[in-house]
């Protein structure tokens, strides 16, 4: 995998643009990609468990390793299957599941949900989400 880190957003815009999602489907794809790696294809978490833009893993994700198209095409199926909240953070956290087993999640302990490092992490970069998404650039 590999590509700048532009590269990989024009990756993402172009399927997102190609499968005609919504608004709200585009701007969670987006933040996925922002808030998981900051588009950086070779982004590898330090357990070496998730790979990628998304930072997926391949025991739950087939296509971790398979590059950015690919690993963008099943976030949006799977996006496609959650019930949706409206609220970007908790909607991305059904598809990427960031919580281990005992932490809080939106369902159990919302103010305990707000305080996750990787939740805190998306909420930061929420701001930035609809500057990138009318830009095509990244900050």
């Amino acid at each position: 995998m590999t590509g700048t880190p532009q590269e990989q957003l024009e990756i993402v815009l172009a399927l997102c643009a190609e499968r005609r999602v919504d608004a709200h489907t585009l701007f969670c794809t987006v933040l996925t990609g922002y808030a998981e790696s900051n588009f950086r294809a070779e982004a590898k978490h330090p357990t070496d468990a998730t790979y990628g833009v998304f930072q997926q893993n391949p025991r739950w994700w087939p296509n971790a390793r398979n590059g950015t198209r690919a690993q963008c095409g099943d976030f949006l199926d799977r996006f496609a299957r959650i019930d949706r909240t409206g609220d970007p953070v908790v909607d991305c956290w059904q598809v990427q599941n960031w919580t281990v087993k005992g932490a809080p999640t939106p369902k159990t302990d919302m103010a305990g949900f707000l305080k996750l490092a990787n939740t805190r992490n998306y909420t930061n970069r929420l701001p930035a989400i609809p500057g990138i998404i009318s830009s095509g650039r990244l900050p």
